[in-house]
């Protein structure tokens, strides 16, 4: 009760919202350091306000940037994302970058969590704008922990090279299990990131591979992390594996880049996310239901412990029957090959994986 009445460091997060709700974050640029508000630094301090306790303000600064995320939307194809919103990437940023599969996975994970989309639309979104995406086959120039069935960073067929990052495919690997559906990539996915970490073993360096657009792999064991707290299949014992390494426990207190170009020139970072995770959790996930609740204080306290009750209750009656957020699980059937499932898909070649854009991500 004392965590839902006292601001605590949760205050420092929220100064840092800007007027069009976007949380602020810095790029570093060979000419100095910028303000920066994008989609994706906002779709993560998001993620972690579920955390925080129930209260009128916390309440206020999710519906305003979740307004943020939801004009953010590509206009020229329904539920897909990208870094900036579409004409508003800064002048310094050329040249124009494509959405992509990791914001189009945050961004409709944060809708799907707030209910301001259901699990039809995210079925639309992994069918029509995620999986033809995917990779296809392997060649010489692949790495050996990609497996056919990943997804491809980048939702442009123009885009090459357009590379399998990790991070990416367990972004995307957490929309696919919050959607209530099977889908065969979610295997592919899960098998090529036990791996990855297989295979990069404790070496951070190898680790950096994994994830081309993310400078520093500490993000990807983040990302794990979110993963398991989502019950999200095989995610539980690989952020057990990661936790265990000595780079992880060196590199999680640090303030390191949150995401950067693969040629390490441009990288970001976001002290609002940096102090949010540093935040304990309160143990409370009503924040799925707020946007039917009022302001009242009391009623934020009163709708906060019934959700937790509810939540204990029905996780305790077994695996499987709740998702993370607070959302039941309907049965799960397999689709059949003949849904549309891999319409438009193209082949897509994995290049070693050099940067032909300056600053892209």
């Amino acid at each position: 009760m004392d965590e839902l009445r006292q601001p605590g460091d949760w205050r420092a997060v929220l100064a840092a919202q800007q007027d069009d709700g976007s949380f602020l974050s810095h790029v570093r640029l060979s000419s100095g350091a910028v303000n920066d508000r994008n989609v994706f630094a906002t779709a993560l301090v998001l993620d972690r306000l579920r955390a925080a306790a129930c209260r009128p303000d916390i309440v206020a600064a999710r519906n305003r940037a979740l307004d943020f995320l939801q004009r953010c939307a590509d206009p020229s194809c329904q539920g897909r994302f990208g870094f900036y919103r579409a004409g508003h990437q800064p002048a310094w940023m050329l040249p124009r970058l494509a959405p992509d599969a990791d914001d189009t996975a945050l961004c409709n994970l944060a809708l799907l969590r707030a209910g301001r989309i259901d699990r039809t639309e995210v079925c639309r979104v992994v069918r029509e704008v995620l999986l033809p995406f995917r990779l296809l086959y392997r060649n010489e120039r692949s790495q050996p922990w990609h497996r056919i069935g990943a997804l491809l960073t980048w939702l442009d067929p123009g885009a090459f090279p357009n590379p399998v990052d990790c991070t990416v495919n367990v972004n995307v690997l957490m929309l696919l299990h919050a959607s209530g559906e099977l889908w065969p990539e979610a295997g592919a996915i899960t098998e090529m990131l036990h791996a990855a970490v297989d295979w990069a073993g404790g070496s951070k360096m190898k680790a950096v591979k994994l994830s081309p657009w993310y400078p520093e792999p500490i993000e990807f064991v983040f990302a794990v992390e979110r993963a398991a707290a989502a019950e999200v299949p095989g995610m539980a014992e690989l952020s057990g594996h990661l936790q265990r390494l000595e780079w992880v426990v060196k590199d999680k207190p640090n303030d390191l880049p949150i995401c950067g170009s693969s040629d390490g020139r441009i990288v970001w970072t976001c002290p609002a996310l940096r102090s949010a995770r540093a935040i304990p959790e309160t143990g409370l996930d009503a924040w799925v239901n707020f946007p039917r609740i009022c302001g009242s204080p009391a009623l934020c306290v009163e709708e906060g412990i019934a959700t937790f009750v509810r939540q204990t209750t029905l996780r305790s009656n077994g695996p499987g029957t709740w998702l993370s957020g607070g959302m039941a699980v309907p049965s799960q059937v397999k689709r059949s090959p003949a849904d549309g499932h891999g319409r438009g898909a193209a082949p897509q070649e994995i290049a070693g994986q050099t940067d032909v854009l300056p600053a892209d991500r």
